[in-house]
């Protein structure tokens, strides 16, 4: 982390920041640093190692591009099988 990353300000609850606060001690980092692996691990898709931003997003992408094919495939063998999915998404928008 550099000095020019963004920053942002948040409200904990007391006994939550108590807990973030005793934590960062027990493993020696600051309390912005405990906050940050914490977060960073929240969305590790291999729990244990350590967080890799573009790995994330490649398996976002991944899972993303495998829903599109399989969305694909039901519209070729039923043509208005997704009808009433592309209605509903419709009246949500």
């Amino acid at each position: 982390m550099a000095r020019d990353d963004p920053q942002m300000k948040i409200r904990l609850p007391e006994a939550l920041k108590t807990l973030v606060e005793a934590s960062a001690k027990d493993f020696g980092r600051s309390l912005n640093a405990e906050i940050v692996h914490r977060l960073e691990q929240s969305f590790n898709p291999q729990p244990g190692q350590p967080f890799d931003m573009e790995q994330y997003l490649q398996l976002k992408q991944d899972i993303l591009s495998e829903l599109l094919v399989e969305i694909g495939k039901r519209k070729a063998a039923e043509p208005d099988g997704l009808a009433p999915l592309e209605r509903s998404a419709k009246g949500k928008a």
